[in-house]
């Protein structure tokens, strides 16, 4: 039976471990992956009320995690929930655990008085496909994109 539930500190190395899943998923590959700085990360949200922390367990194991955080809009006192980063097992993804966090984070947004609910997808996701199309289903609409430029080739 798959449970989601509040992380608890117990749970931050499983949630580290599998954090460096999504880095390397990603195109945050090509930087440098510091464990300490995720504990770190995952010890702020645990103890902060701006910030929610749920994982996805499978008969005792971690099988997925979220977080995300209340902080106000730039330049405006209204208040967003933004999705820090969500992760689920390959082999759960079709079993619910990523949508009852996510909605999870969205009740909770609400509930704390967020205007608005941010997503993105900075991993190598198709967001025309199966994580866009789940967003869209839920109300989100598709706003910008994200541009990088790789600087390690550039001289000051």
């Amino acid at each position: 039976m798959i449970t989601i539930r509040d992380a608890k500190a117990t749970d931050l190395p499983a949630c580290v471990a599998m954090a460096k899943k999504v880095w390397e998923a990603g195109d945050y590959a090509r930087h440098t992956f510091d464990e300490a700085m995720t504990n770190a990360l995952g010890e702020r949200y645990l103890n902060s009320t701006a910030h929610l922390f749920r994982v996805a367990e499978h008969d005792g194991t971690l099988i997925g995690f979220f977080m995300g955080y209340l902080g106000p809009l730039m330049f405006s006192p209204d208040l967003q929930a933004v999705e820090t980063v969500w992760f689920v097992e390959p082999e759960y993804r079709k079993g619910g655990p990523g949508a009852r966090m996510f909605m999870d984070f969205v009740t909770w947004g609400v509930r704390n008085g967020a205007s608005e609910i941010c997503v993105g997808v900075t991993t190598h996701a198709d967001i025309d496909q199966i994580v866009g199309r789940s967003l869209l289903k839920r109300g989100f609409y598709r706003c910008g994109s994200i541009y990088k430029m790789d600087t390690k080739n550039l001289r000051a």
